[in-house]
């Protein structure tokens, strides 16, 4: 499924934008920052950080990798301090791990 069948199911009812800051390991550097947008348009996936996000997800390169393939929960990875979280909470909550494209 597309990302734009995907706000179809799920972005119109959130309309958040979210960012995934990826690191090496988790005391490194923020390697890359990727951005879903669910807000503005049938959706989109963008390499970097826009100007203003509703949630900022903090995780490995491994956790992502398992997360994208749902294969980590993100409630488990968060309350095992693998996921961090800034931001809008209730709206970090809305976003699931099937909703990536």
């Amino acid at each position: 499924m597309c990302i734009r069948d995907r706000r179809r199911v799920h972005g119109e009812s959130i309309g958040s934008i979210y960012a995934f800051e990826i690191k090496r390991d988790s005391k490194g550097p923020v390697e890359k920052t990727y951005t879903i947008d669910l807000k503005n348009g049938n959706g989109k996936v963008l390499l970097g950080k826009p100007i203003k996000t509703d949630a900022i997800f903090n995780l490995t390169d491994d956790d992502f990798d398992l997360m994208c393939n749902g294969q980590l929960d993100p409630e488990l990875a968060f309350t095992e301090g693998r996921l961090r979280i800034k931001g809008n909470l209730r709206k970090a909550s809305m976003f699931k791990p099937e909703m990536f494209p």
